[in-house]
């Protein structure tokens, strides 16, 4: 057996396949060395800050869909590379029509429908675990 050691590594790796709402949850638990092992925490910490940027192109179309334009009507600049990504948003440098400039949180697309469905998954798995465990 590989001990809490592995047992975080197997953690980490099947939060992240479970996708962003999963992510969530082992960025929660990376925080309560109270209830898991430090070596689990640790592991589960590296969700904090390693999440990969939406594409760009899926962002741009969010933004003309939100705005109502396309973000060069409403932007004098927008950078498509992200400052910071996490699991729901990332954040873009900006800079507005008069010069100001400006950061820009867009929440991941299709993130509402994804979380969604991971609730419901989530849901499941609480009531199985309360039916079956003491």
């Amino acid at each position: 057996m590989g001990g809490p050691p592995a047992l975080g590594r197997s953690l980490r790796l099947a939060l992240e396949e479970g996708g962003v709402t999963f992510v969530k949850l082992g960025q929660v638990l990376s925080t309560r060395p109270d209830l898991l092992p430090v070596e689990v925490t640790s592991e589960l910490g590296q969700l904090q800050d390693q999440v990969a940027p939406a594409p760009w192109p899926d962002v741009e179309a969010l933004l003309h869909s939100e705005l109502g334009h396309h973000p060069d009507d409403v932007f004098a600049q927008l950078d498509p590379e992200p400052v910071a990504a996490a699991s729901i948003a990332q954040v873009h440098r900006a800079r507005l029509l008069d010069g100001s400039d400006a950061v820009v949180k867009i929440q991941r697309p299709g993130i509402t429908s994804t979380v969604e469905q991971d609730l419901d998954i989530l849901g499941r798995i609480a009531r199985w675990l309360e039916a079956r465990t003491p």
